[in-house]
């Protein structure tokens, strides 16, 4: 299993605030990197996402625990399987610190390949975040 996570972002909203956007697919096209993807469908629980150097996914919501995580996986598509999440910390009644992250099973050549496409998904995600400060 290959792990890849963000840098910390910390925003001006409450964990539940976070928890509440983030346990709905219907509200993560604004956070996306709109150079980076080239196609994007969704439900409240799932979505498919198409983005520029790595495969078509289709992802759906697998655990809430509420306040602390949402985490999003995909199921029996090869040739890997991945799991991307978010952890939430609150640190305060209006502020929080967000951690995404990535846990793919990929092996060798697959891995070198998305590797880097992975690591800058997760940071654009969390740097639009923060210039958004939403």
């Amino acid at each position: 299993m290959k792990h890849f996570e963000s840098k910390p972002v910390v925003v001006s909203r409450s964990a539940s605030a976070v928890y509440d956007i983030f346990s709905d697919f219907n509200n993560f096209r604004g956070f996306l990197p709109t150079d980076r993807i080239e196609q994007f469908s969704c439900t409240q629980t799932s979505c498919t996402i198409t983005a520029k150097g790595l495969p078509t996914i289709t992802l759906d919501m697998t655990e809430r625990v509420p306040q602390k995580r949402v985490l999003y996986s995909t199921h029996d598509q090869r040739p890997m399987d991945i799991r991307l999440g978010l952890d939430i910390n609150a640190l305060s009644d209006t502020s929080s610190e967000l951690k995404f992250f990535i846990d793919a099973e990929i092996e060798g050549v697959t891995s070198m390949m998305l590797s880097k496409p992975f690591q800058n998904l997760l940071d654009t995600i969390a740097n639009k975040i923060k210039e958004m400060n939403f």
